[in-house]
């Protein structure tokens, strides 16, 4: 006789699982944008070292930095990309 009750809750309990890891999946994706923000942000203040670089000569050290900054840009653009699609799976309750 409680066997309907119990699959309900048991539907419930699963549906709600899934919308935490969703959550959770969807935070972890955040964290790693906004980590990668703040660290473009310090690569931001290069410039002094680029143009230091630069006047020295150093077209190693040059390379490298801009091989760096370049490899960052490319990480805040796919962690930004996957924050946006976590968070496209996030359904929005209705009432």
């Amino acid at each position: 006789m409680l066997t309907p009750q119990r699959e309900a809750l048991d539907r419930a309990l699963a549906a709600i699982t899934r919308q935490v890891l969703d959550l959770e999946a969807y935070a972890r994706r955040v964290l790693e944008a906004d980590a990668a923000l703040r660290a473009q942000e310090l690569m931001d203040g290069n410039d002094r070292y680029r143009d230091l670089l630069a006047q020295t000569g150093d077209v190693q050290g040059l390379t490298v930095l801009t091989e760096q900054v370049d490899a960052l840009e490319n990480a805040l653009a796919g962690s930004l990309r996957d924050a946006i699609e976590a968070g496209r799976t996030l359904a929005v309750p209705r009432e």
